[in-house]
């Protein structure tokens, strides 16, 4: 890069590095806080999904349940009537 044909000003030089590791240090702690906000609504999400397969597999076992109940029923009626 060319400084045009003058000197550098090794003080202007040096703020403007110390403002460059600045923003660079600002940008990786964003990446760092947007990181954790996403790991944390990945755990949250995968919580919710742990949830609603155990809500799903309850839901499933009631109706199970009550089939089995149902069919017994029928068949404890139709033994009543074939005994009659």
């Amino acid at each position: 890069m060319s400084t045009g044909g003058k000197i550098p000003n090794p003080k202007r030089a040096r703020e403007l590095a110390l403002i460059k590791e600045r923003e660079v240090k600002e940008f990786q702690e964003r990446q760092l806080a947007l990181r954790k906000r996403q790991q944390k609504a990945e755990e949250k999400a995968q919580k919710a999904m742990e949830i609603a397969t155990r809500y799903t597999a309850e839901a499933r076992d009631e109706r199970a349940v009550r089939r089995a109940r149902e069919a017994l029923k029928r068949e404890i009626e139709e033994t009543w009537k074939n005994a009659k």
